[in-house]
């Protein structure tokens, strides 16, 4: 009896080990526990900065960061995608590929931080205050570049299979600006927030990308010149602009989200509306990571794109359910960490939006199936379709039913885009993916 249970056992550990040796799942988990991570830690930043920072260096620090992560996002030309897209097959012109990537994104970085300089005080008056002195326009333009180059590199690092290195980094720097948070809080507290946010993001980038040079491309540069693909403008060129388009629209109802419902509803509202929507943004993160890594193994094999589909479909069904049925029934206690009134408030709008991830599953599984295949004009399509849905219908809803509003603002268009989707070629996909896979399980079994 004590045999055969240890043998269940190991067996058990056998196939988790095995399970997680998967490239697909292996390095899904890996962004998944980065992106997290990278979230949990930054609740923890802001709500020590409320803390121990005067609420007036917060607001005007916290706005200078979302100005800059805004400007990088679109500096990035959406290259973070056509690396993961384009870096896992491309042999020798790996290298030239991610130089020119980064020389990219940073002249773009350089021209719209000036830009955003010049129209300061028509695009942001708030924000002359954070720039008394002249030196902090240079350092505003150059922490674009930074934060571009510190995005791009986790896409090279997730389109080389280094995937494993993605959540070490983004730990050290999340533990980091902490840590300076605290030092910067008795001396320097006017720009504290930013420097913290900021120093240990300059630090992570020559390590990563030495470790990129000397190590990771050249051995990448070793795939032989029939498996490498032949990489050429015509091919590149298309793909940005059409990706760039659907991430403009994402950065539009990301972030334009919080500014409506500040405008519409009131700063305290947006207060409540925040956390719900962090945690929302966290659960995303199952499917997004997952189909990230469908897109870098189905790069390598494309005759398993079915396949891999449906396990990606499969196992991000598994993950998420039993996290959206928690937070159904324990919402108001997830959100009391924040205080009472946060429960009060936004425990309905927790659930919706939690309830919106589960037609994203389709959403992202459908964007990574056409980012695949070179199709992504359907990105700017589906992207666009969400923006004006979700942007519109909470214009609409949220002055009738406050914040939940936008809540059922995301349900609805999250499920109609989803419903949309499939009349797609998407569940073709499924349907062979699951046919294979579930052949390959039973001849698995025989073997065994």
């Amino acid at each position: 009896m004590l045999k055969s249970s240890v043998e269940q056992r190991m067996i058990s550990w056998a196939r988790l080990s095995a399970h997680i040796r998967s490239p697909l799942y292996g390095n899904g988990y890996a962004l998944l526990l980065s992106g997290l991570a990278s979230a949990g830690l930054g609740m923890v930043y802001w709500l020590l900065a409320a803390r121990f920072y005067p609420a007036e260096f917060v607001g005007l620090n916290s706005a200078a960061i979302s100005a800059m992560l805004l400007l990088s996002g679109l500096a990035q030309l959406s290259l973070n995608s056509a690396l993961v897209r384009f870096l896992p097959r491309a042999g020798r012109a790996a290298g030239a590929l991610v130089g020119y990537a980064y020389l990219s994104s940073g002249l773009a970085g350089a021209l719209i931080g000036l830009i955003f300089i010049a129209q300061l005080e028509r695009w942001a008056p708030a924000l002359q205050a954070f720039f008394v002195p002249p030196g902090m326009l240079f350092i505003f333009v150059l922490s674009i570049l930074v934060w571009s180059v510190f995005a791009l590199q986790d896409s090279v690092l997730t389109g080389l299979s280094q995937t494993i290195w993605v959540p070490l980094e983004n730990l050290l720097v999340a533990f980091a600006k902490i840590v300076l948070l605290l030092i910067f809080a008795r001396s320097f507290q006017q720009y504290g927030l930013f420097a913290a946010w900021m120093l240990p993001v300059v630090a992570a980038i020559l390590p990563v990308n030495l470790f990129l040079v000397r190590r990771v491309l050249p051995n990448h540069s070793q795939l032989s010149e029939a498996e490498g693909e032949q990489l050429g403008l015509r091919q590149i060129v298309p793909y940005l602009a059409n990706n760039y388009l659907g991430t403009i629209f994402f950065l539009a109802y990301s972030t334009l989200l919080p500014l409506l419902v500040t405008s519409m509803a009131g700063a305290r509202a947006n207060a409540y509306f925040y956390m719900p929507w962090m945690i929302a943004t966290a659960l995303q993160l199952v499917a997004l990571n997952l189909t990230t890594s469908l897109m870098v193994e189905a790069t390598r094999d494309r005759k398993r794109l079915g396949v891999y589909c449906y396990q990606v479909f499969l196992h991000s069904i598994r993950l998420l359910v039993p996290l959206v049925i928690l937070i159904l029934v324990a919402a108001p206690l997830v959100l009391r960490i924040y205080g009472l009134d946060y429960a009060q408030e936004g425990a309905g709008l927790l659930r919706l939006l939690a309830l919106s991830t589960l037609p994203n599953i389709i959403v992202a599984l459908y964007l990574a199936l056409i980012r695949v295949q070179n199709q992504v004009r359907g990105v700017t399509l589906v992207q666009g379709a969400l923006s004006i849905l979700l942007l519109g219908m909470s214009y609409l809803l949220l002055p009738i039913y406050g914040i939940s509003g936008v809540g059922l603002a995301a349900l609805a268009s999250q499920s109609c885009v989803a419903v949309a989707l499939l009349f797609t070629e998407l569940p073709a996909y499924l349907q062979r993916g699951r046919t294979i896979y579930l052949q390959e399980r039973a001849a698995l079994r025989r073997h065994r």
